[in-house]
């Protein structure tokens, strides 16, 4: 019975069709991208230093950073549904026929919930990023409410 084994990057089989060698820049290339064995071995890299491996740890400036970037991400999903749900109903109490103003109001809502996503990452605070939701949101829910059949 003949023994099948997979060999390490850069050996040889000592016979069958896949008997060619890898040249030893991409024996090197994939061993750190596959992160298979050390490098230090190979001919290349030979007496090479290696680098120690740098963990990441969270600063005292990064839990501002983070709550920042969970703020906006929260103004883009929650607020950006809420003003999106507002106008779709604000289009759909437009004067005209009910069933083409539901429509509209869906169809503008997939533009208005990406307009407000884009909008909570490009503003340059996380105020900033509920101001631009909050501010459209309250003409749209005055217009609701003040619109026949909205209030009710």
């Amino acid at each position: 019975m003949q023994q099948l084994s997979t060999p390490w990057l850069g050996q040889r089989r000592s016979s069958g069709p896949a008997a060619a060698a890898l040249h030893p820049r991409t024996v090197l290339q994939l061993r750190l991208i596959l992160n298979i064995g050390p490098v230090t071995d190979h001919p290349l890299t030979a007496g090479a230093q290696v680098p120690p491996k740098i963990q990441p740890s969270l600063r005292s400036g990064d839990a501002g950073r983070i709550a920042g970037i969970v703020s906006r991400s929260l103004a883009a999903i929650l607020g950006g549904y809420g003003l999106a749900a507002l106008a779709a109903m604000a289009l759909a109490l437009l004067p005209g026929p009910p069933e083409e103003g539901v429509l509209w109001g869906m169809m503008a809502s997939y533009a208005v919930m990406a307009a407000a996503a884009m909008w909570c990452f490009a503003a340059k605070s996380a105020l900033g990023a509920w101001l631009g939701i909050l501010i459209p949101a309250l003409p749209l829910a005055a217009c609701i409410w003040l619109l026949p059949g909205g209030g009710t």
